[in-house]
């Protein structure tokens, strides 16, 4: 549905000014899927010189989406979506390579920056596996036990776009740099904690921990087990809210939170607030589409079937203004045609349901969507143990270790 509302003129002078500033020829872009647990590479269109010389436009005088109240939150998963709930059949751990020969897995190790016995030893280790799909590496337990906090992020970071890695890929993560904080509210054994501390690495604001399948024989019961995994599991997040008063815009504020044609949806929730008299805040997922509206704080339905579809995080994002989900996007080919066809670049003034890419060596690494005052909605990866959930932008951009500089690019949909 098209609001029968004028665009207001802010709307007006952003669109204007980004139309003039991305100028220039766009090119097909590929997507390569890497793992079903992980998410797709997506190589996005290329600048040109007009881009590279743009400058960002202004903000506006006031933030077009209101004033939003953040309150922090942490979520857990119910156990039984939790993969990792069943113990693995097996303890070894398995570094792939694949798609690499040995020559270049070992020119890759020599370059991040490993220390001198460690990268001795991985290049000692090298070996081709056809059964486990190229060159991987074996490593022995008690040298990954013994690896430096520094030694193991850095190969972690280089070992995470190789989609056979899957527990690196989908290594529990916690922000901030307290690990008592992460795992305190679980009541582990200090036992269980000492553990897994040693393991514990760290990448951009985040502790990692990705090997539970090293200590898993040690652990002392089943029951330390669990209460392990749902600690490990937790996902810091926000309740968001708009704040909204007498002195309120309600034009504007409908304006910027009815954005895919859903003025009929917005308007009355917002108006009714304003009209109350009195300041008041309204959930922010009483605003957003159908397909956020009823996924925002929840966990997905582990598949029923294998292979699942992959429903990750370009296909959270690209179905975000949709009613109804559209598993064309599980689709590599058909996340490529979208994005080519229906979307364009920007630089700056991200409005509700822009697209927001995290870009490593020109491949997109994770796709999420923009909500408002820095916020974006997410779904980390395809597992069922990973939420949709709002996160803060600045958060996002250290998220997914690399070990090469990450990039974040925008892109809005045509006609919305």
């Amino acid at each position: 549905m098209v609001s029968s509302h004028p665009a207001h003129p802010w709307v007006k002078r952003w669109l204007t000014a980004l139309t003039v500033m991305l100028v220039g020829s766009w090119v097909v872009v590929t997507i390569v899927l890497l793992r079903d647990g992980h998410t797709a590479a997506v190589q996005p269109p290329a600048q040109t010189a007009a881009d590279n010389s743009a400058a960002p436009v202004a903000a506006p005088a006031t933030d077009p989406w209101g004033e939003i109240r953040a309150v922090p939150i942490e979520l857990t998963p119910p156990l039984e979506f939790v993969p990792e709930l069943a113990p693995p059949v097996s303890d070894e751990v398995v570094w792939s390579f694949n798609g690499l020969s040995v020559a270049a897995a070992a020119e890759l190790l020599n370059s991040i920056g490993l220390s001198d016995a460690v990268r001795t030893q991985l290049i000692e280790w090298l070996e081709v596996d056809p059964e486990a799909g190229g060159t991987v590496i074996r490593p022995r337990r008690k040298f990954v036990l013994a690896l430096s906090p520094d030694d193991r992020a850095k190969l972690y970071a280089a070992l995470t776009p190789f989609s056979a890695n899957d527990d690196i890929a989908n290594a529990y993560r916690h922000r901030g740099d307290d690990l008592d904080q992460w795992l305190a509210p679980a009541g582990l054994s200090s036992e269980v904690r000492d553990l897994v501390a040693p393991l514990v690495y760290r990448d951009g604001g985040y502790l990692l921990f990705c090997d539970l399948r090293v200590i898993q024989r040690s652990l002392p019961s089943g029951l330390e087990r669990i209460k392990l995994i749902k600690a490990l599991s937790r996902e810091q997040t926000y309740l968001l809210n708009l704040r909204v008063g007498p002195q309120s815009d309600l034009d504007d504020l409908v304006a910027y939170w009815s954005r895919g044609g859903r003025e009929r949806y917005v308007r009355p929730l917002v108006e009714a607030a304003i009209r109350s008299g009195q300041p008041c805040e309204i959930p922010v997922v009483h605003l957003l589409p159908t397909f956020a509206r009823m996924r925002l704080y929840t966990y997905p339905q582990p598949p029923e079937r294998l292979p699942a579809l992959n429903r990750d995080c370009h296909w959270a994002a690209f179905n975000f203004f949709n009613d109804e989900p559209d598993d064309r996007f599980t689709d590599g080919a058909e996340v490529v045609r979208t994005l080519n066809n229906e979307y364009y670049r920007l630089f700056g003034n991200l409005q509700l349901g822009d697209i927001v890419m995290t870009v490593v060596n020109e491949q997109s690494i994770h796709s999420c969507v923009y909500i408002a005052d820095g916020y974006v909605f997410t779904k980390n990866g395809n597992t069922s143990s990973r939420p949709y959930m709002f996160m803060k932008l600045d958060d996002m951009k250290s998220y997914y270790p690399t070990s090469k500089a990450a990039e974040i690019r925008y892109y809005r949909k045509k006609n919305v």
